[in-house]
């Protein structure tokens, strides 16, 4: 085990996915490696179902400023987070910009006729 192998195990170590002889390495590496170590401390201040507790709030720029500097630390660490918190923002932008298309006015070219069948359309879907 290495600094890079153990970097690379992290999140599956933290998550109980290794298998028993894979986590005796990464306990043994931590004790002989103290940059290890405070990578696995510093690591289990803030894990990855954590970030489902304040993902709203990180994401608002509303969560306390404390939660927040380990929460940051956290995600320096940890590619899956960083990946998830990608996406999470990618869905947010993906839903705000459908409800703006939703909102839109119809092009003024638009037929009248059209513009009622849709809005038929529309209710009779919702009933």
């Amino acid at each position: 085990m290495n600094c890079k192998d153990l970097r690379d195990k992290l999140y599956r170590y933290f998550e109980g996915l290794l298998p028993n002889a894979e986590e005796e390495a990464i306990d043994r590496h931590a004790e002989a490696c103290p940059e290890c170590a405070g990578l696995l401390k510093q690591w289990s201040e803030t894990t990855c179902r954590d970030l489902l507790d304040f993902i709203d709030d990180y994401v608002d720029g509303t969560l306390a400023e404390s939660v927040r500097t380990v929460f940051e630390r956290h995600l320096a660490i940890c590619t899956q987070c960083v990946d998830y918190l990608d996406g999470y923002r990618k869905a947010i932008d993906g839903a705000r910009a459908l409800g703006k298309a939703e909102r839109a006015a119809p092009p003024a070219s638009m037929p009248p006729e059209l513009i009622a069948a849709i809005l038929a359309a529309r209710k009779e879907k919702r009933s």
